[in-house]
């Protein structure tokens, strides 16, 4: 699983939209979706305000897990 599936996963876990997550840290719903989808990858300020967001860690977010 890479960081935008798990970015999805915790994401729906949460039971939030993507337009509440880009609120809650300062950016775009098309960003969101770009960083999901693996377009783009948020960057490393991005990725802190992610994991604060996600009250996970950004290692929980970045590490990529075989399942």
């Amino acid at each position: 699983m890479d960081a935008g599936q798990k970015l999805r996963r915790f994401r729906d876990e949460r039971g939030i939209s993507q337009q509440v997550v880009a609120e809650g840290i300062g950016t775009t719903r098309v960003a969101i979706s770009r960083w999901e989808r693996g377009v783009f990858k948020p960057n490393a300020p991005s990725l802190v305000k992610l994991a604060a967001f996600m009250q996970c860690s950004v290692d929980e977010l970045i590490r990529e897990v075989t399942e």
